[in-house]
């Protein structure tokens, strides 16, 4: 695996801490715990995508890199928990009809980020 990779990796991974640490402090934040889920699998995303040849793209959006996966292999993602977590996204960034996500559906989102990093890292063979 190539050192840059590496460093897509050890990014994801401060993100899932992030979003673990936010979780701890109750719901006013719970949206900067979402954000930094979908970060995490962004880059998780990404690092598999550049170990694979792809010419890196400036996107934040879950659902088109995992189309790109698919391009390579179907890892088995959930589409519809990508759309969430990429619509929480989006809503953490701009007021206009911002409502925190639940600790519930944070968990759900953290534990689905913990289930990517998985996935690509043993696809990486980083696990």
């Amino acid at each position: 695996m190539k050192n840059k990779i590496k460093e897509w990796l050890m990014i994801a991974d401060k993100d899932i801490i992030s979003a673990q640490i936010l979780m701890t402090h109750g719901h006013d934040v719970m949206g900067d715990a979402a954000f930094h889920c979908q970060q995490a699998i962004e880059k998780y995303f990404k690092a598999y995508l550049l170990e694979n040849n792809w010419q890196l793209e400036k996107t934040h959006n879950l659902t088109k890199l995992y189309g790109e996966i698919l391009n390579i292999k179907d890892l088995g993602v959930d589409a519809k928990i990508l759309k969430q977590i990429d619509d929480v996204y989006v809503d953490t960034r701009y007021p206009d009809d911002y409502s925190e996500p639940t600790e519930e559906e944070i968990k759900r989102f953290y534990n689905f980020a913990k289930e990517i990093e998985v996935k690509i890292k043993k696809e990486l063979g980083a696990g």
